[in-house]
């Protein structure tokens, strides 16, 4: 399983969730690689305001629906832990800040299933371009995303600002349903 963090970084609650999924005891019994974004591992502090600024490339492809150059190398990280676990396939989760980038690795042939949580990029409505339903992907990717049939899970906590009930809605209308999270949180 791929497990990329949110905005807070490579957090000790991140760090708990993949031994979570890694620990046969706990219902898991997966390998779980943490691709590092910013930051160090262990960080529990949000991202800087400075963090945010040298994202501001990767934000500009997300408000243009064009997908973010970080893709191309998640989809290699795919492929190199399917080629290291000896397996055809591999899981990608995406929380917050990271939740849209799966639906750029769906079409890679070693994806096996994507978990979007409250995938909260495109933001900050004072971006050109921003709508609340966007994905941030291009529409080449997200007809490959389809077209590839990848099983998708997506969530939101009901009151979450930061990833908008319209963009469930389009993923939805786009994807299909989808299986159900295994327990609804309310918040």
């Amino acid at each position: 399983v791929v497990l990329m963090h949110e905005l807070s970084g490579l957090s000790t609650s991140c760090l708990h969730l993949a031994e979570e999924l890694a620990t046969p005891d706990s219902g898991g019994a997966f390998r779980v690689y943490l691709p590092m974004f910013f930051g160090s591992p262990g960080m529990d502090k949000k991202l800087s305001l400075r963090g945010l600024w040298c994202m501001r490339r990767e934000m500009h492809f997300l408000a243009s629906n064009r997908t973010s150059p970080i893709t191309d190398l998640l989809r290699e990280l795919v492929a190199d832990v399917a080629a290291r676990s000896s397996r055809d396939r591999v899981g990608v989760i995406g929380m917050c800040l990271t939740g849209h980038l799966v639906f750029g690795l769906m079409a890679e042939t070693h994806t096996g299933a994507v978990v979007a949580s409250q995938p909260s990029l495109p933001w900050s409505s004072g971006l050109p371009g921003y709508k609340k339903a966007a994905l941030g992907v291009s529409d080449r990717d997200l007809i490959e995303a389809v077209q590839s049939g990848t099983p998708l899970m997506s969530m939101r906590f009901s009151q979450d600002w930061i990833c908008p009930a319209q963009r469930l809605a389009t993923i939805e209308s786009t994807f299909g349903p989808g299986p159900p999270p295994p327990d609804t949180v309310e918040g």
